[in-house]
């Protein structure tokens, strides 16, 4: 999750796509089509319960941004 939660810092305020998610996570092309797409939505709300000062954004059939909480 830690290699999620930084490239989605990286990129803060715009939308990761899935594909970018999954090779950032598992690298070689073969490894991608043995991976699960429910990982990446478990990592997702892990890494939810734990920030504070920003939220991640669902962007269905896209990705995920991460942008700053309005408080």
């Amino acid at each position: 999750t830690r290699e999620m939660l930084c490239l989605m810092h990286k990129n803060l305020g715009k939308i990761v796509r899935h594909e970018t998610i999954f090779h950032a996570l598992y690298g070689r092309y073969d490894e991608i089509e043995r991976a699960q797409p429910q990982t990446i939505k478990v990592y997702v709300s892990l890494i939810r319960k734990e920030l504070v000062n920003h939220t991640i954004v669902t962007h269905p059939g896209i990705g995920y941004q991460l942008i700053p909480r309005i408080r």
